[in-house]
């Protein structure tokens, strides 16, 4: 899908085909909205980041230094949302993923006694900073591999490509939310609430397919051990 193709679905499902009731600019508008709430209520934008590495003693680091290293891979990439996972290489042979704890328990179990440096075995997000913490603290640097979502980039003319997964980039779920936002703009909350309906039961139906995104341990372990 394009831009140009996702306009005319948006007019066409507002029944304005000939584009008078709703300016060009709003309809672009709510179209990259809706494809980055997409993203955000699917995980459909992901990507495996391996050019960060930890830092001997550092528990902290920031979405942006992921960011950059996708964007190597992924031009458009445009933000981080969420990490997914990490994995750490301790030898060019082993590669464990962490086990993964909120941040409440994260912060009470491992950054509570900052002496003890070895291969971090455990990780937690705190998104609110745009950051992601590691432990134990790092005794060396070692390479991450980090399955990260992020944002794609805007689309602002008509013959930009949406590289969202055509499974989610249709004639349906981006159409049907901008449609939802361009309502709701004009506080027509009914048919707001209308388009809204129809975008959450194709979404439904999509995600039936998908597996849960993430897991405490992959090994069954549980992350408060000692």
């Amino acid at each position: 899908m394009n831009l140009g193709q996702y306009q005319d679905k948006v007019y066409f499902y507002l029944r304005d085909q000939y584009r008078v009731y709703y300016p060009l600019a709003e309809v672009n508008d709510a179209i990259n909205q809706a494809r980055a709430d997409l993203v955000v209520d699917t995980h459909c934008q992901r990507a495996i980041s391996s050019g960060v590495f930890t830092v001997p003693n550092q528990v902290k680091y920031t979405y942006q230094s992921v960011l950059t290293d996708i964007q190597t891979q992924i031009p458009s990439a445009a933000a981080i949302v969420a990490i997914n996972g990490i994995a750490i290489y301790w030898s060019a042979t082993l590669k464990p993923t962490l086990d993964y704890l909120p941040w409440e328990d994260f912060n009470a179990w491992y950054l509570s006694f900052t002496g003890f440096t070895f291969i971090p075995s455990v990780w937690s997000e705190y998104a609110i900073e745009q950051s992601f913490y590691v432990a134990p603290f790092p005794n060396s640097a070692y390479q991450m591999e980090i399955d990260c979502i992020y944002l794609p980039n805007v689309l602002s003319q008509t013959s930009d490509q949406d590289l969202i997964p055509p499974g989610f980039a249709d004639n349906t779920l981006v159409p049907y939310l901008a449609c939802s936002i361009l309502k709701h703009n004009l506080d027509a909350f009914s048919q707001a609430a209308y388009y809204e309906a129809k975008y959450v039961k194709e979404l439904e139906r999509r995600m039936s397919m998908h597996p849960s995104f993430r897991v405490p341990s992959r090994y069954g372990f549980d992350p408060r051990r000692p």
